[in-house]
């Protein structure tokens, strides 16, 4: 099975590779980087994105890209022929993801890069499935973060994603929709609707989702109880916080953090 060219891969961090701000240059391959570590920003083709945790850039051939730092991130650098399916998919795939389920991805990036260092063979079996899932899952998500990416385009948008920015920062706080609309000086009901509209989801969906992603992440983690992670993610009960995640994730956070190790393991030694 063959599906491209694996040009590199591997981590990245700004701080220990280039302390200074990058310069313009323009991309030859598709570059997709999943952001594990924010603080600097990105331009691409004039577009300015910020650059957080949990979220990935897809940057295309012929691209004009300047980064500013600091940053870190997981990448895998691809090469396609024009005339192959997931050429065009990635050229029309946005070029910034807001990740919901980033463990999804960071599951597939870290067992993609463990096993190209690990064996050296870039047309492995294994690759290539990893990568066909990495393609399913921004194909998948294209649209909603399509929608996404229209909050950097007007100044109506900016105070969503300044609303956005906001959820991230304190979901573990008891964020109601009259904070959130104070918080950009809208009325509750108009910040609903245009919440709604531009995200796909009510604010409420979006700070529960915000809570499960941040919860998944710290359940991997073996150090801290399920209580621990509920309290620290906003949760006002470990029994509301189990039964959230399980519509969620149709798993409890105890079948979630066992099923995770057990599949980890089994794809770093493969």
């Amino acid at each position: 099975m063959y599906l491209c060219t694996i040009e590199f891969c591997g981590h990245y961090d700004t701080q220990c590779d280039y302390p200074r701000m990058g310069f313009q240059r323009q991309i030859k391959v598709f570059e997709i980087e999943l952001l594990v570590d924010g603080g600097g920003s990105v331009t691409l083709d004039g577009q300015k994105y910020k650059l957080h945790e949990n979220t990935l850039l897809l940057c295309k051939p012929n691209q004009y890209k300047q980064s500013v730092f600091p940053f870190k991130c997981l990448f895998i650098h691809l090469y396609f022929e024009e005339e192959n399916e997931f050429y065009h998919l990635l050229k029309n795939a946005p070029d910034y993801y807001q990740l919901i389920d980033v463990m999804q991805y960071r599951v597939i990036f870290e067992n993609f890069i463990n096993h190209y260092y690990a064996h050296q063979q870039k047309d492995s079996y294994f690759l290539q499935s990893k990568l066909l899932e990495l393609f399913y899952c921004l194909k998948r998500d294209a649209e909603r973060n399509s929608r996404y990416i229209d909050i950097y385009k007007t100044n109506h948008n900016e105070l969503i994603n300044k609303a956005l920015q906001f959820i991230n920062s304190h979901y573990k706080e008891p964020l109601t929709l009259q904070v959130l609309s104070e918080y950009v000086g809208y009325s509750p009901n108009y910040f609903h609707h245009v919440f709604t509209h531009i995200i796909g989801k009510t604010p409420q969906e979006y700070l529960l989702e915000t809570r499960i992603k941040n919860a998944k992440l710290m359940l991997i983690d073996n150090q801290l109880s399920i209580a621990e992670i509920s309290y620290e993610c906003g949760f006002s009960s470990q029994s509301y916080f189990t039964m959230q995640f399980r519509k969620q994730t149709y798993s409890t956070p105890h079948q979630y953090r066992k099923n995770y190790q057990q599949r980890y393991h089994n794809e770093t030694i493969i």
